[in-house]
C-alpha cells in the first residue's frame, strides 16, 4: 500500500492542492512512470501462488491503502484505482461469478462510490479494443450483458453493493448494444 500511495502522489495532485505551477520536467517523467506502473498493477493484493485472495489480507491492504491515501490527501484517487484493481479478481469458484468472493467482501465494506465507479472502469477497460463485421450489431454486448447480469445475480443477497455495480454494468453494454443494433440497421438501409 505505501508503494501504491506514492505512485498516486506522483501522478495526482493532493486535492486540496492549489498550487497551479506547472510540473518540472523531471516531475513529469517520473509520474509517467509512475502512471505506467500503476497501469500495470493488476494482482489482486493478498493473491496467494493458486490465485485466490486471501480476504484478511486484501482487506488489511485497501484500508492502509486508503489511510495513506487520506494523510496525502488524495483519498477520492486512490479509492477509485483500488476499484480498477479489483476489477481484475479471479472468478469464484463456488458460484462461477466475479469478482471471487474477498473482493465482493471488500467492496461491500469498504466500496465507496469512487472505488464502485473505479470498479467499472476497470471492466470495462479489461475489454479494450474490439472488433466485429458490419452487420453483427449487438451481439456481442448482449453476451457482456448477460455475463454481468448473471454475476450480479450470484452476488443478490449477500453483496448488494457488487450485484448493484454489475447490473450498472449490464445495463450500460444493453444500451450499447442497441445502439450497435441502430447502427447495423442504417448499413443495412
Amino acid at each position: 500500500p505505501d508503494f501504491f500511495v506514492q505512485l498516486l502522489c506522483m501522478i495526482f495532485r493532493a486535492e486540496n492542492d492549489t498550487n497551479n505551477s506547472p510540473p518540472t520536467e523531471d516531475e513529469k517523467a517520473r509520474a509517467h512512470n509512475a502512471y505506467e506502473l500503476l497501469g500495470s498493477f493488476t494482482r489482486i493484493p493478498g493473491s496467494r501462488d493458486d490465485d485466490s485472495v486471501d480476504t484478511d489480507e486484501l482487506m488489511a491492504w485497501v484500508r492502509q491503502a486508503r489511510e495513506l491515501a487520506i494523510e496525502n490527501n488524495r483519498i477520492a484517487i486512490c479509492d477509485e484505482r483500488i476499484g480498477e484493481v479489483l476489477a481484475y479478481a479471479p472468478i469464484e469458484s463456488v458460484d462461477n461469478a466475479r469478482p471471487c468472493i474477498p473482493v465482493r467482501c471488500a467492496l461491500e465494506e469498504l466500496g465507496t462510490e469512487e472505488m464502485l465507479s473505479g470498479f467499472e472502469i476497470g471492466f470495462f477497460n479489461q475489454r479494450g479494443a474490439h472488433w466485429k463485421s458490419l452487420d453483427d450489431g449487438g451481439s456481442q454486448e448482449r453476451r457482456l450483458s448477460q455475463q454481468f447480469r448473471d454475476w450480479a445475480q450470484a452476488s443478490l443477497v449477500e453483496w448488494p453493493k457488487t450485484a448493484a455495480s454489475l447490473r450498472r454494468m449490464a445495463e450500460n453494454y444493453e444500451r450499447d448494444a442497441a445502439r450497435a443494433d441502430a447502427e447495423s440497421q442504417l448499413r443495412l438501409t
